[in-house]
């Protein structure tokens, strides 16, 4: 069987800000569908779960939302559309999938409920001194 003829995609140009918006929304709700799928094959269930993993993707898609030019926007789309197909068909590895469903430097299941019962603060508990310590942005002479 050929997996091409599986999924099916066009490269088609919107003609209009909305109609790229109308893409990107189609892809969203589109992955958002196929998560649960996608832990499941890939085996992912101790690193993210799929509440975590759509918010993950909403954040992913948030970050381009400044975007307004609708070539830019459909050729982001072809790659979400190529991405979420790959990863469908098992092209992709267990850590390339990882890099979109799991926030970035949390692997294990215990800094991934760390991070959400701490609000994503690395080192609880340490003063705003300490964390720029930590996170070798310390300048002597300047103590908060």
């Amino acid at each position: 069987m050929n997996p091409s003829r599986l999924l099916p995609m066009t490269t088609e140009m919107s003609g209009s800000y909305a109609a790229a918006s109308k893409r990107s929304l189609r892809l969203f709700r589109n992955i958002c569908r196929w998560i649960p799928v996608v832990i499941s094959k890939y085996a992912l269930e101790g690193q993210t779960d799929v509440q975590m993993a759509r918010s993950f993707i909403g954040q992913l898609f948030r970050e381009n939302a400044h975007v307004k030019d609708p070539n830019v926007i459909d050729i982001l789309a072809f790659r979400g559309e190529q991405e979420l197909a790959d990863a469908r068909l098992q092209y992709k590895t267990r850590t390339h999938v990882m890099e979109y469903i799991c926030p970035k430097g949390l692997t294990t299941e215990t800094e991934l409920r760390a991070a959400a019962a701490f609000g994503n603060n690395k080192y609880p508990g340490a003063s705003q001194f300490l964390q720029n310590f930590y996170d070798g942005k310390y300048v002597p002479g300047n103590d908060v």
